[in-house]
């Protein structure tokens, strides 16, 4: 009966993933995935969600299947804190499985729609082509990074724009750029807003790294321009970096369209989350609506990530000054004006094989390198292995 299939390729990040796991080197260094570690290396826990577990437990939170579009408390809350003071009868919000559910569901909610045409960058997290050729979508790549100058490709990314037919779909990152760090300017969100609200096309905006960046109210920039110049748009946030809560698979889709609108989308949401999961999980948003409905709580957590943002501005800073030290001739200048979690290296696949083979260093195969992972204690050796590249 499948006889017909072949076998698949790994996934690019988790195949890697199980490459480490299997390496029993114990000089091992993990720079493949994007997760926040602590100064040991071990994943980051943040206090205020210690907190809103015990609170939760203690309560004997019920098991009970959330509604469809999940904990309408949570969905309330993280929807004010990515889209601020809006009114927010303008907007409809979907607790999802994750960022990936999200665009999972806003893939499937376009191609009913008779949306014919969607656009991602180039370079962009390898799921975004994947997600949206599931529902159909033909998927089209527009210019992003300049390799060469190792910079935004603004001005090709406009002309892309300006080709796009009227009524499709383009995905934005809204802060830290997957995998490049780097992001349009205040100046070029403007410009890009008003390109696109001319061509009639549909922003969808991949919010993965909330406060990462330069601050959550920074970080969604992009986002509250646009709703500025009063575009319809879709907008998938994941929580899971944000709150240290990755398998609890944390995500919600927002949708600013005109209110005539809404009641009729949020019910092919309902039929669609239906159809691939029923219901979401409870765990992380009963976690995420304790700390954001709590002022105490909410301020710790902000603090906390404050914290984890700069620290990641200084595992750049260590990197750099490890690459200098020994003479690295990879470039890697822009690692001090990218920012988030990752930064985009010029390293072939063979590279990262010899990386891998020689040093125990594990980066993605794109030359992706996590900078989340950087520790005092593995920073030199990390250089010294990019610098035999």
């Amino acid at each position: 009966m499948f006889n017909s299939l072949t076998l698949l390729p790994s996934d690019p990040i988790y195949g890697m993933q199980a490459l480490y796991k299997a390496d029993e080197r114990p000089s091992k260094i993990n720079l493949s995935i994007g997760i926040c570690l602590n100064e040991e290396g071990k994943l980051l826990r943040f206090k205020a969600l210690n907190e809103a577990e015990t609170r939760i437990f203690e309560r004997q939170a019920s098991k009970e299947y959330l509604p469809i579009t999940g904990l309408a408390s949570f969905c309330n809350q993280a929807q004010e804190l990515v889209v601020g003071d809006h009114d927010p009868s303008d907007f409809f919000s979907s607790q999802t499985v994750g960022g990936t559910g999200a665009l999972f569901v806003a893939g499937q909610l376009l191609i009913k729609a008779g949306i014919k045409h969607i656009f991602i960058p180039e370079p962009s997290w390898p799921n975004h082509r994947q997600l949206f050729e599931a529902a159909n979508l033909p998927v089209t790549s527009y210019p992003y990074y300049d390799k060469a100058n190792i910079c935004l490709e603004f001005d090709n990314m406009l002309k892309a724009v300006s080709n796009m037919p009227a009524n499709s779909a383009i995905v934005l990152q809204a802060s830290c750029h997957n995998p490049t760090g780097i992001d349009p300017t205040h100046s070029q969100w403007q410009e890009l807003s008003t390109h696109l609200k001319q061509k009639q096309i549909l922003p969808i905006f991949d919010l993965a790294y909330l406060g990462l960046g330069s601050g959550i109210n920074e970080d969604t920039h992009g986002i509250r321009t646009f709703l500025k110049d009063g575009h319809n748009m879709f907008i998938c946030t994941t929580f899971a970096k944000s709150m240290g809560i990755y398998n609890d698979r944390l995500g919600l889709l927002t949708l600013k369209m005109p209110k005539t609108q809404l009641d009729i989308l949020a019910s092919h949401i309902r039929s669609i989350a239906r159809t691939c999961y029923s219901s979401p999980p409870a765990q992380g948003a009963l976690l995420a609506s304790e700390i954001l409905g709590d002022s105490c709580l909410c301020k710790m957590w902000k603090d906390e990530l404050n914290s984890t943002r700069l620290r990641l501005h200084t595992q750049r800073s260590m990197l750099f000054a490890q690459l200098q030290k020994h003479s690295c001739k990879t470039p890697y200048k822009h690692l001090l004006q990218t920012q988030g979690l990752f930064c985009l290296f010029d390293i072939p696949p063979e590279g990262v094989a010899l990386l891998r083979e020689q040093s125990g260093i594990y980066i993605a195969l794109d030359g992706r390198i996590s900078l989340a992972a950087i520790t005092k204690d593995n920073v030199e050796a990390i250089a010294k292995g990019l610098s035999t590249l």
